[in-house]
């Protein structure tokens, strides 16, 4: 049931119960993503939603995964929040950009303007950028081509789960049955802030299975028959698992570095397994940022 009052708010924009609760509650009306921005979290209907989107449960994830962003003219969604790059937030793939915005809050109709029939996007920065900051705004540059204003619709929300895009309880209710429960302990491994961010978006794809071994190279089509085999042993076929945990090479890598610590290791079947694992491993808390670092390093 709250589930669908989740979606029923995002979707009336001028309904008399949604102006209703965002009076009571102190909402923000046109947000889609219910960023928790100033709200009066102490109260109880506040609370149970955001409950919903915090708990480590299969709800939780599909909450998050089947709420997408529609934009039309860029006047509910948030730029650096509801825009994303390969599942990433602007504001986390381009931290450099960001930190050097002059808005950081702001809707996406507010980040350019229509020329003719053309949208010509505009980032407002508080300084001229040096060569090498210049290669993240090129890049933020293409990720903004690959969303298309259309200056006729609002933005709305859409559920993925369902082939028209309404939500339903049927749908929820077979994904929550049919999804894992997600362990954001990984999401604290990689998104800490103690490495550079090519190195937490590098981790990161790690992890979602994204990096271009062999074997994800073929599954997209790329022609790998020539010699499947591990680059580094050249004895098994090269998986993301094979080369950054099973392999000889990488896990005597692993065993050197734990050595350090007297931390004993024992090899898991799949690099997954590994990194949920890897912060219960930490001795201590205050060496937890040091350990942080040193599976980055590793990997």
């Amino acid at each position: 049931m709250l589930a669908n009052w989740i979606w029923r708010l995002g979707c009336e924009e001028h309904s008399l119960r949604k102006k209703i609760l965002c009076a009571k509650y102190g909402m923000n009306c046109i947000d889609v993503r219910w960023q928790w921005h100033n709200l009066k979290q102490d109260l109880a209907f506040v609370k149970a939603i955001h409950m919903m989107f915090e708990k480590d449960t299969s709800t939780a994830s599909c909450l998050k995964e089947g709420i997408q962003i529609v934009i039309g003219r860029g006047d509910r969604a948030s730029f650096w929040e509801d825009i994303q790059w390969d599942a990433i937030p602007l504001r986390v793939a381009f931290p450099q950009i960001y930190a050097l915005s002059n808005k950081k809050v702001g809707k996406v109709c507010e980040f350019g303007k229509w020329k003719g029939v053309n949208w010509e996007w505009d980032v407002p920065l508080r300084r001229h950028l040096f060569d090498w900051e210049n290669e993240q705004l090129n890049c933020l540059i293409t990720a903004l081509d690959n969303v298309k204003l259309r200056n006729w619709i609002p933005d709305t929300i859409s559920w993925s789960f369902s082939p028209n895009g309404a939500f339903s309880v049927s749908s929820f209710r077979k994904c929550v049955e049919g999804t894992p429960v997600v362990n954001h302990c990984n999401s604290m491994l990689v998104w800490n802030g103690f490495c550079p961010p090519k190195v937490e978006v590098f981790v990161w794809n790690l992890m979602k299975g994204r990096t271009l071994v062999k074997d994800v190279m073929r599954r997209f089509g790329m022609d790998v028959s020539l010699n499947p085999s591990c680059t580094f042993c050249n004895q098994y076929y090269e998986t993301i698992d094979h080369v950054f945990l099973q392999c000889n090479w990488s896990w005597n890598l692993w065993k050197v570095c734990m050595s350090w610590w007297d931390v004993p290791c024992y090899i898991n079947n799949s690099l997954n397994e590994w990194t949920e694992g890897w912060l219960g491993l930490c001795l201590s808390v205050s060496s937890k940022r040091w350990w942080c670092i040193l599976f980055s390093a590793i990997v």
